[in-house]
This record gives structure tokens, sequence and C-alpha cells, in this order.
């Protein structure tokens, strides 16, 4: 594609520059070049050591921007594409690079503390036990990670780490109560605390609300309470979490009944009473070096959770328990070439799923199970002052099992047994080179991989009942710059990623789509232009569409090609705060609108005013928040099925966004 050529060509000379001049830096200066890809061993501890193509969220910035819940840090502080869930509206779906149309949540890697949190089912990240107050720093790598990551973090990932016991502690607590439209309530408790060698943390949140629709009432509840122990020279730890949430479904609309009433629920009498009730329990233990040479870390959990829903016709019960070990040793070394960092890694996965679909035609029963260990290298090399080079490899073997029972006729014969072995490989090559003393050029390319996972695999939803699905490989090319003046920042990055086989849902069936691409430009921007206002603005422009087959030239469903952000916060006094935050996108083909190249509709493009307002007393903040201002209808997920026209319904369905919405937070320090 002509327009490939031309949106690289200007950063491919910026690169070649880099590698022609000669910059002299203080020795000082070599820990300000940062590594470029991303590294599952070790967390970033300053912006300075943020890669190119991170963000960085720091425990100030979420105190000091008055924004009450973790997918709202990620979406207005990380500038990451985020959309309502649909199993209830606590916990979001976040897409990272424009991989909306073919399932977000299987494409972005969310790990918290070590532990992968993204399902191996089609199910979103589960984060909202987590509450801010608990949450020490966000790190939101845009782009491939497999070497580090493995499977479905062909977008990226975002990596939470949470505040950790301290030993000898004083004993410190903080609590929240917000109220809010639709009779929302929600409050909080965390507790900090150490003697000795011991420390422990214990966090609870509890919520209710009545929802923006009619019939999407929600009610949530979580604890987490973790327990370490310091030693000279490591650092031992486990962690309890338990939540559960009891939400209504509203359902999808027409075109009609949206502009009618967005409000309302689906009338359809099959869907009255569409509920889920979801249930997890999480256990972790983790160990760390400290104060030795190297560094090494093992973490092991395990999640157990249990669903009970009704989504109209269907309704059934899905049962899934997830383990996890990864382990990893660095260590330092000269000589080669430079310095180098050299992480050896493995990591083992075992997800289990047993399920049943209780449907008016039949019962579908399934047992799964998706099985994996990998082993991975990294090198990051410190050439000199002025240069960096990062490289890594991962192999990853992934088993997959399903024993299905299906009584409705469809499938013969009605009881089945498949399985399968893939290997599959990641390596990535990415440099970093300063130019200038406040501009560095950078530039990477990976290979990475996504499995189908237990869900996209069901014999129900995939044209043939007998075989699983390929897997979806990716190619991406990034490069750019970054600019850093005191407390001024630009970013600008260019990204093409080549996709073969990417997995997507078409009228309710999982295939394997054409070539597909994405060809894009990320900037970002952010300075003080006072002494009490600050700017923050972003923009990203993204190409997706089919290389190959009948829809060739064709956009892929639920991309954005256009999105941006504008913040601008005043400092009123020294205790009283205020931002006022502009969002804005551009319109998206349907989702599952694949079976021509003409699009059977659009979701409409949309901007958003949100304003919020904090004071802050000597214990306690007050934070008062207006989203959607001035009140616009909106709905930013819209599904097209071809099939809807047999049993008499309208084919778009969508699902409507809340209008204006207000909330106000007390926080309290004791």
């Amino acid at each position: 594609m002509k327009s490939t050529v031309f949106v690289l060509l200007p950063l491919a000379c910026v690169a070649g520059a880099a590698f022609s001049q000669t910059i002299e830096t203080s020795r000082e200066g070599r820990s300000d070049l940062p590594s470029v890809v991303v590294k599952s061993s070790r967390l970033v501890d300053s912006k300075q050591a943020v890669p190119p193509s991170a963000t960085l969220i720091t425990r100030d910035e979420i105190e000091n921007s008055g924004y009450t819940s973790l997918a709202e840090v990620i979406q207005k502080l990380g500038f990451v594409n985020t959309r309502s869930g649909l199993v209830g509206s606590r916990d979001a779906s976040f897409d990272l690079r424009g991989f909306g149309g073919s399932s977000p949540d299987t494409n972005v890697a969310v790990i918290v503390d070590g532990i992968r949190y993204s399902e191996k089912e089609l199910a979103t990240a589960r984060i909202s036990s987590i509450p801010l107050s608990a949450v020490e720093q966000i790190e939101i790598m845009r782009g491939g990670a497999s070497v580090a990551y493995g499977d479905g973090a062909s977008g990226g990932v975002i990596r939470i780490v949470t505040v950790q016991p301290q030993a000898d502690q004083p004993l410190s607590g903080t609590g929240s109560v917000s109220v809010g439209s639709y009779d929302s309530l929600e409050t909080t408790l965390g507790l900090r605390g150490g003697a000795g060698s011991v420390g422990f943390t214990l966090d609870v949140t509890e919520s209710a609300t009545e929802g923006y629709r009619e019939r999407s009432a929600e009610d949530f509840g979580s604890a987490l309470a973790g327990l370490s122990w310091m030693g000279s020279q490591v650092l031992a730890g486990v962690k309890f979490g338990t939540e559960s949430s009891d939400v209504q479904f509203p359902g999808s609309l027409s075109l009609a009944q949206f502009k009618a009433n967005p409000r309302q629920a689906k009338p359809t009498p099959s869907n009255v009473g569409d509920f889920s009730f979801f249930k997890r329990d999480l256990t972790s233990v983790y160990l760390r070096s400290r104060n030795m040479p190297f560094d090494y870390g093992v973490d092991v959990s395990r999640r157990d959770q249990s669903r009970t829903f009704k989504d109209g016709n269907p309704r059934g019960q899905r049962d899934l328990v997830q383990d996890q070990v990864s382990m990893f040793v660095s260590d330092r070394m000269e000589g080669l070439g430079g310095v180098h960092q050299l992480t050896l890694g493995a990591a083992f996965e075992d997800a289990r799923l047993d399920s049943v679909g209780l449907f008016s035609f039949g019962t579908f029963v399934a047992k799964g199970q998706q099985k994996s260990k990998a082993f991975h290298i990294s090198d990051d090399l410190a050439v000199s002052d002025t240069l960096r080079v990062n490289m890594g490899y991962r192999l990853e073997s992934i088993d997959q099992f399903r024993f299905d029972t299906d009584d409705s006729g469809f499938n013969v014969p009605a009881d089945r047994e498949t399985r399968r072995n893939i290997d599959l490989e990641a390596y990535e090559l990415g440099f970093s080179r300063v130019l200038t003393g406040s501009l560095t050029g950078f530039a990477k390319f990976n290979k990475g991989f996504r499995v189908p996972n237990i869900d996209e695999n069901d014999p129900t939803s995939r044209p043939s009942p007998a075989t699983f699905l390929n897997p979806q490989l990716s190619k991406e090319l990034e490069m750019g710059v970054r600019r850093r003046v005191g407390e001024t920042e630009q970013v600008l990055r260019l990204f093409k990623i080549m996709l073969d086989d990417e997995i997507a849902n078409v009228n309710f069936t999982n295939i394997n789509l054409d070539k597909t691409q994405r060809l894009g430009v990320e900037m970002e921007h952010s300075a003080a232009l006072t002494d009490r206002v600050d700017l923050r603005a972003a923009y990203t422009y993204t190409d997706s569409e089919f290389r190959t087959g009948e829809l060739r030239g064709t956009r892929v469903p639920l991309v954005p090609a256009h999105r941006a952000l504008l913040g601008l916060g005043y400092e009123i006094s020294d205790r009283f705060d205020s931002e006022i935050l502009f969002t804005a996108q551009s319109d998206q083909r349907l989702g599952g609108d694949l079976d021509a190249p003409n699009e059977e509709g659009k979701v409409p493009g949309y901007a958003l005013a949100d304003l919020s307002f904090k004071y802050r007393f000597e214990q306690m903040k007050l934070i008062f928040s207006v989203n959607n201002l001035f009140d616009r209808q909106y709905y930013s997920q819209g599904f097209y099925n071809a099939f809807a026209i047999f049993s008499g319904v309208e084919p778009v369905g969508v699902y409507p966004d809340p209008g204006r919405n207000f909330k106000l937070t007390a926080q309290f320090d004791f």
C-alpha cells in the first residue's frame, strides 16, 4: 500500500540519522535511555525508564487525578480505547492498536502483580475488585509483547502493580464513600500495616447501582488480603481474594428503539429476567529476591470462578479454573559489545472449563482444557551511553482439548472428543538511540501469536465442529521519537501490524479472517502551561483493513480511524483543583458486519466532555465529577446479525452508553 511507504519513510530517515551521528552524553545519562520492549521480570520504577511505546501512571498521578475507578484511570490518563462491559458496567473492555472487531479482551494481556487476569474465554479481565487506593502504578505497553507474555498480547499489555505489604509499617488506612446517578453507592476500605518482618494489606469494596438503563441493576462485593515476609535477601508473600457480582442484562436495542428511548431495556419477552451471577476466588504466592547481585522471582496462582446466567433463549452455567506458574532469573554482565541484562523465564498455565448451555432446541455440555508451557530469553544490551538494543525469543507449546455432548441433533455424533498440540514462536528486536539531549529515537520489530481460546473453539460456534481454529499470527514494525524537556514530553509513534488468521466472531460463528492489517500513528503531548494550568493531549489514527479476500480494502469492524483527547487541569488554589476533559472518536463499522464489502451500518462517531473538581482537607478529599457533561446520547458498540431476519427482528443491535451522570466521592486517610 502506498500510504504505508509514505507513513514509514520519514521515521526511517530519523532512525538512519540516529545511526549516522555521534553524540556525547555523560555516563549518568545511560540510565535515562529506556528499554524498547516490555519485560515481564522487571517493573519500571521511573518516568525516565519508561519504554517509548509505554505509558507509566504513577501513584501520585492517580491520587492527583481525581478519578475514582481503575478503568477510568486507564482510559483517561492512559488514553486507552475503553468500552463498557456487556456483562455489567464495572469491568471495561480495553483495546490497544485497533483489535475491537476481533475481541480486544483476547488481544490485550492484563497483568496484576505478575498474575495474568486475562481470561481463557471470551470475557473481560475483571479488575474492578482492585480499589484505586491499592494501586501503586500502571504500565500500559502498546504493541505486541508475546515474548514476555505469550498468547493474547498482540495489541499490548496493561500491567497493574498494587501496594505491597511493608514490614514495620504503622497501621494506616484509607476509606471512601461514593454516591451518584442511578442510585449508585460504593464504599471501600483499605488497611496497611506490619510488625517485625511481616506486613499485611486488606481491601474491601461494596457497590450497588440501578444502572443507566431499565433492568441494568448491579450489586458487587470483593475482599483482597495480602501477607508478606521480608528477609535479608528474599521477599515472600501470599494473597487471597474473593469477589461476586449480580447483574441484570438490559439487552441490545434496535436503532429505532435507541432513538425513541436509549434507557429502555430490550422489550422481547424472552429477555425479561436476563441476569448474570459471577463468583471468583483467587489465591497467589510470590517470591522475590532482594539485596542480591542477581534477580529472581516466582509467582504461583489459582483462579476458581463460576458464572450462572440467562441471556434470552440460552441459560446455563460456566465453571473455570486457571492455574499459573511463572518464574524468572535475571543477571547483569559486561562484555560482548556492552553491558547485558540477561533474563531467562518460564511460564506454565492450565485452564479447565465446564459449561452447560440450555436452549429451547437442546442442551450443550462441554468440557475444555488448555495447557501451555513456555520458555523465553531476552537481552537488554547497553551498547553505549547513547545506544540500547533489546532482543528476545519465546517458545510456547500449547495443548487444547474438548469433549462435547449435544442432544439438539445439529451435530453428529452427539459426543465428540477433539484435541491438538501446537508449538508457537515469538521474537523481538528493538533499539533506542539518543539523538540530542532531549530527543530519543526508537524502533522495534516483533512477531507474536494468539491461540483461539476455549470459547472460540466451541463446536456450536465454529464452521467445522471437529476441528480447532488456526492460531492468529502477527508481525509488527514500530518506529518513533520521544522528546522530553523538564516536565514537558512529546511522543510520536508509527506502527504497522500484519495479521494472518485473525480470529473474529461473525453471525455467532468464530472464524479465521482473511489477512488483515493495522497501520497507525500515535501522538501524545503533556506540559505545564503555567504554574497552575496543565495540558494533556493525545491523538491516534488507525487504518484497519483486509489485505486479501473479497473484503480486501474494507475496514475491520469496531475500530475507529480517529481518536483524540484534550485535558486541561487548573489549580484553583493550593487545595482546590479542577479538570475538563474532551474526548472524541470517528465512526466504526458494525461488529460482525463481514458478509460483504458494503457496510450494513455504522457506529456513529461522538465527542464527550467530562468535568471534575477536587478539594483537599488534611486527611480527606472531596471529588465531584460530571461525565458526559452535555448529555450526549450515543453508543460505542453496535453489532450486525445477518440471521436476525429469520426471527423477524432488526439485524442491527446497539448497546447505549450512559448519558450525563454525576458522582460525589469522599476519601479518607487515617
